[in-house]
């Protein structure tokens, strides 16, 4: 379910690129081509522990990020990169300590514009995840691991590599007025790749998968917008060594956001919910679940945005991811009981000159984790994040 997660957060992450991304007249008088850097590095730190632990657990992650774009009025490409440190002590002599540095996966993107009309365009693209990272983990890192599932809370990374995939993909605008509506098609051809060293289970392919996307925004005026986003993800059936094994259920996730614009400031509001169906396990015959292994999920978040001066502008935000607990008994192994995350963070941009500007994050949060199957009681986690970053185009 992880790596089915990654998949939807990453064409999401696209989506948004690809759109933003200018395709007409502005860019063209501007330029005819331009070229875009970006580099961030961003340091997290997380400890905590349960009641009946002793000692805390601590995690930290430094992840080093960097994207370069290069686009027309009518085509660009996209590299992205990246780097993680990830360690995590678990402070217990009766496991090791868990260490990664590597390189992580990188994704290569091509995309050509079509714009038969002012109101209409089309953009079909191609996504490649290279596996430059460490897809594979030995028995005994796997051991020190942080398996919980509010792990991907905690750290910005939980998965540092995975196999060759291929994602052919389509985005189409059409403006009807202040309604602008847009929709995204993604494929993604899954490769196999070997989660662990030392034992011969052969190779892995976690499935194929599908994604729609379709966002519907509401010019209301040049002050007010509102936007939603109805995402659906759909997963093939992994296999291990050639025979098959799960289909994780199709997962359907609904977003809004309000954006109001005042005289010195502009505000959003985020809400959002997120339910997946049950997985289906291939033997003989499919079998569905009994009980759905997987949480449903709500998260709302209000930002605002406040220019100071000329080259400044001050962001803050202030949020609430909230996983519910699944659907099987607290008594039994496949029980997950969910957990709720709070944060609370401030960014500041700085305006170098026309081409360059400086970004810089902070955000502390607190996770409060349920007891379950892997955790006997309650646990409190509390963290914080460090992101600086710059952007350049020429």
């Amino acid at each position: 379910m992880r790596l089915f997660i990654k998949c939807t957060k990453r064409f999401l992450l696209l989506f948004i690129i690809l759109i933003s991304i200018p395709t007409s007249g502005e860019s063209a008088r501007r330029s005819d081509v331009e070229i875009i850097l970006q580099l961030n590095d961003n340091k997290g730190n997380w400890w905590g522990a349960s009641s009946t632990e002793s000692q805390n657990k601590n995690g930290k992650l430094d992840l080093v990020y960097y994207s370069l774009v290069y686009q027309t009025p009518k085509y660009g490409l996209i590299y992205m990169g990246s780097h993680a440190d990830s360690t995590f002590e678990n402070n217990s002599p009766a496991q090791q300590d868990f260490q990664v540095r590597t390189v992580l996966d990188s994704t290569v993107s091509g995309f050509y514009n079509f714009n038969p009309s002012p109101v209409y365009s089309l953009r079909l693209g191609l996504d490649l995840n290279l596996p430059t990272g460490k897809s594979s983990l030995t028995l005994a890192e796997l051991d020190a691991l942080f398996i919980d599932s509010v792990s991907k809370d905690l750290n910005l990374v939980t998965s540092f590599g995975a196999g060759f995939n291929v994602a052919p993909n389509m985005i189409i605008t059409r403006a009807f007025n202040r309604i602008v509506l847009g929709l995204g098609l993604r494929y993604e051809l899954t490769g196999e790749y070997t989660p662990v060293l030392d034992e011969e289970s052969g190779s892995f392919n976690p499935g194929d998968t599908f994604i729609i996307i379709f966002s519907p925004q509401y010019i209301h005026s040049k002050r007010t917008m509102f936007f939603l986003d109805f995402t659906a993800s759909f997963s093939g059936v992994d296999t291990q060594g050639g025979v098959e094994g799960i289909k994780q259920g199709n997962r359907y996730d609904l977003a809004f956001r309000w954006i109001r614009s005042f005289s010195i400031i502009r505000g959003t509001v985020g809400l959002s919910y997120g339910t997946q169906e049950k997985n289906e396990s291939s033997g003989v015959t499919v079998t569905t679940e009994d009980r759905n292994i997987n949480n449903n999920k709500y998260a709302y978040f209000v930002n605002i945005s406040i220019p100071l001066w000329r080259k400044y502008t001050l962001n803050s935000i202030v949020g609430e991811k909230k996983i519910l607990p699944n659907e099987f008994d607290e008594s039994d192994a496949l029980f997950e009981g969910g957990y709720s995350k709070l944060y609370l963070g401030t960014s500041l941009t700085y305006n170098l000159s026309r081409n360059a500007y400086l970004t810089g994050d902070v955000r502390v949060f607190q996770v409060k984790n349920e007891k379950d199957s892997l955790a006997a009681s309650e646990a409190t986690y509390k963290g914080i994040n460090f992101d600086l970053g710059v952007v350049y185009s020429f």
